[in-house]
C-alpha cells in the first residue's frame, strides 16, 4: 500500500475560470480597503477542495485503464471480493498494488503523468510505503526504488485510528485511556460542582473515545480502565487521594428514571455505536465497505446471521 501526501498547486486553466474575491479589513468597526488576492486560492479556502477533487478525478481514471488493461492488480480479502486500487479521503490518497516491478512502474508512470498535467507535484517526505508481511527484501527495495518512496509506514494512526493490528489489542488502544486520563487529570484541579461534573463526562469526557468506538470494537480491559477513570473523577478522587465510591458506577450508569444519572455504559454505548455500522451495511448493499465485508465474512448470508469464521481481523 502506499500513501501520498500532495502538495496543493492548482492548475492553470482551472484558476482562469475562478473569479477571487476581494477582501476588506475592519478597523475599529469600519471597513478599509479593497484587497484583491493575486497569487490564486489559499488552503481553508471553501473552494478549495471542490478544485481539488476535479484534479483527482484525473488520478482515479489514469489508475482504472491501468487496471482494465492488467497494468495493476488491486488487492482483495478474499477470492471473489472486489479489487481495491485506489482510496481518496480529503488530500490523502492510498494506493493498492501487487508488489512487483511492473505494478509499480505502471504507478509511477501514472503518478508522474498526473503531476505534469495537473501541476500538483508529489511530496515524499510526506508519503510512505507498506508491505505485506510475506514480501521479500530484494521485492521491497525494488518496488521502493521504482515509486522512488523510501519512507516504511504502518503501525502509527491515521485520523486517530490504528493503521495495523496486532494480538496486543490493549495496547493498540492504550492511547484513549492515556486521553482521558490526561484530561480529568486537569479537571481535577478545579472546584466544580456535581452538575458540571455531570456535563463535562457527558458532553467531553465521552465524545473522546466514541471515534475509535464508532469503527472498532475495544477491549473489555479498556472499557474498564476508562469507567474508573470516569468514576474517579465523579467521586472527587485523584492519584494522590482516593475517595470513597457510595454508589457502584453500573447504577450511575442507568437512566434518570430508574435513580441512575444517565452516563454510559462504555462497553454497551460500543455495541450500539457498531450497530450503526451495521445499519449502513443493511441499508447500503452498493457500498463498497459492505461488498468486501460481504465476501469476506458473509457471502451467501447477511450481517445478520453472519459468524466469526476463520481467523477473522479485529476489525
Amino acid at each position: 500500500m502506499v500513501k501520498l501526501g500532495f502538495d496543493q498547486i492548482w492548475i492553470t486553466w482551472i484558476m482562469a475560470m475562478v473569479r477571487s474575491v476581494s477582501y476588506s479589513v475592519l478597523i475599529n468597526g469600519s471597513p478599509y480597503g479593497d484587497i484583491t488576492p493575486k497569487r490564486g486560492l489559499r488552503q481553508g479556502d471553501p473552494i478549495s477542495p471542490y478544485l481539488f477533487l476535479f484534479c483527482a478525478e484525473m488520478l482515479t481514471q489514469k489508475i482504472h485503464q491501468a487496471e482494465s488493461r492488467g497494468d495493476i492488480t488491486g488487492l482483495s480479502i478474499s477470492n471473489h471480493g472486489p479489487r481495491v486500487t485506489h482510496l481518496l479521503f480529503a488530500d490523502d490518497s492510498f494506493f493498492f498494488c501487487q508488489a512487483n516491478s511492473r505494478n509499480s512502474r505502471v504507478l509511477a508512470r501514472i503518478l508522474h503523468q498526473y503531476g505534469q498535467l495537473s501541476r500538483q507535484c508529489v511530496n515524499l517526505n510526506k508519503s510512505s510505503i507498506t508491505f505485506g508481511s510475506k514480501v521479500e527484501e530484494s521485492k521491497k527495495d525494488a518496488v521502493k526504488r521504482h515509486i522512488n518512496i523510501t519512507r516504511v509506514g504502518g503501525c502509527g494512526k491515521y485520523l486517530g485510528l490504528p493503521e495495523e493490528f496486532s494480538r496486543r489489542k490493549c495496547q493498540m488502544f492504550e492511547y484513549i485511556v492515556t486521553r482521558v486520563k490526561e484530561r480529568t487529570r486537569n479537571w481535577h484541579t478545579k472546584y466544580l460542582s456535581e452538575a458540571v461534573k455531570e456535563v463535562l463526562l457527558k458532553s467531553v469526557a465521552f465524545a473522546m473515545p466514541s471515534h475509535a468506538m464508532g469503527c472498532f470494537k475495544l477491549p473489555l480491559t479498556i472499557c474498564q480502565e476508562i469507567d474508573s477513570l470516569f468514576s474517579q473523577f465523579w467521586w472527587g478522587s485523584d492519584e494522590s487521594k482516593r475517595r470513597i465510591s457510595w454508589v457502584s458506577w453500573k447504577r450511575l450508569n442507568l437512566p434518570k428514571s430508574e435513580g441512575g444519572l444517565g452516563f454510559h455504559d462504555i462497553e454497551k454505548f460500543n455495541d450500539a455505536l457498531l450497530a450503526k455500522q451495521v445499519w449502513k451495511i443493511l441499508n447500503s448493499p452498493e457500498c463498497l465497505l459492505t461488498k468486501i465485508l460481504k465476501s469476506r465474512y458473509f457471502p451467501a448470508t447477511d450481517i445478520r446471521t453472519a459468524t466469526l469464521g476463520k481467523k477473522p481481523s479485529h476489525g
